[in-house]
């Protein structure tokens, strides 16, 4: 089930989340380098990723995948609005 690069990456976040709170970092990381265009965005984001820390972990793998996609666009943006 967890193979491919997708759900590899998707367990790492579950990882990095429940041992480093690497969550929290992230969000810190987006603040630091965005404009104030992006606020909305990175609220919303801290919002998904702090009820995602709560969850159980089945409930964790099942929203990880799609998760960790939605921090690599947003981060994306973040870094080409600097550009």
């Amino acid at each position: 089930m967890w193979e491919g690069t997708a759900n590899i990456l998707a367990l790492e976040l579950l990882r990095l989340i429940n041992k480093y709170e690497a969550h929290t970092l992230f969000i810190k990381m987006l603040r630091e380098k965005s404009t104030d265009g992006m606020e909305k965005r990175i609220d919303g984001m801290e919002d998904r990723l702090l009820r995602f820390a709560g969850l159980e972990e089945t409930e964790k793998e099942l929203e990880a995948k799609s998760l960790m996609k939605d921090m690599a666009i947003l981060f994306e943006d973040v870094i080409y609005e600097q550009l």
